[in-house]
């Protein structure tokens, strides 16, 4: 299903659009589960690696519905779930893209953006020259993932910012 909100790429370096993106971050995650609000200072998730990193959106009118965020990493070291292939000693093939921060607004689900936002990121990767993909997914996103020909690596990881959250570590191999 083609999703009737269109996702589109952020300018590099936009910072009005990055604390947007922020903002829904927390606010979707707030809604969902426990946050860990001391970490999120001005209700704002944003991390260094944001501003370095490839963002797209989806607006319906002016109000932001969606994001999701991809980087690159030429070793496991520099992946921010790396460590985790490295503590369960995964190979992957490198350079490696990371998925990260996909979030969707609850009056968008269903619509299919989730699936659009991977298939623009695992295209945007490709188009970077990675040779395997990583992401931590939510069990919504794992199914979704799977579905595009991601592999489940069987490790499972609960991060300090969602506490009792668990993710699912998953990859694809170009």
């Amino acid at each position: 299903m083609k999703p009737h909100f269109p996702v589109h790429e952020v300018s590099n370096g936009d910072l009005p659009q990055l604390e947007r993106i922020g903002r829904l971050r927390l606010d979707v995650w707030r809604a969902e589960t426990k946050v860990d609000e001391a970490q999120f200072e001005g209700g704002v998730w944003l991390e260094p690696l944001d501003y370095r990193a490839r963002h797209w959106i989806a607006t319906d009118g002016n109000v932001l519905i969606a994001s999701g965020r991809l980087t690159m990493h030429a070793t496991l070291e520099d992946n921010p779930d790396g460590y985790l292939w490295r503590r369960h000693e995964r190979t992957v093939p490198l350079p490696a893209a990371h998925f990260c921060k996909l979030v969707v607004s609850s009056k968008a689900r269903g619509m299919g953006l989730g699936r659009e936002f991977n298939r623009v990121r695992i295209e945007a990767a490709r188009g970077d020259g990675a040779k395997s993909i990583l992401v931590t997914a939510s069990d919504a996103n794992a199914r979704l993932l799977l579905s595009m020909g991601f592999t489940d690596t069987g490790v499972v990881e609960s991060f300090s910012n969602r506490p009792g959250f668990m993710f699912r570590a998953l990859q694809l191999v170009f």
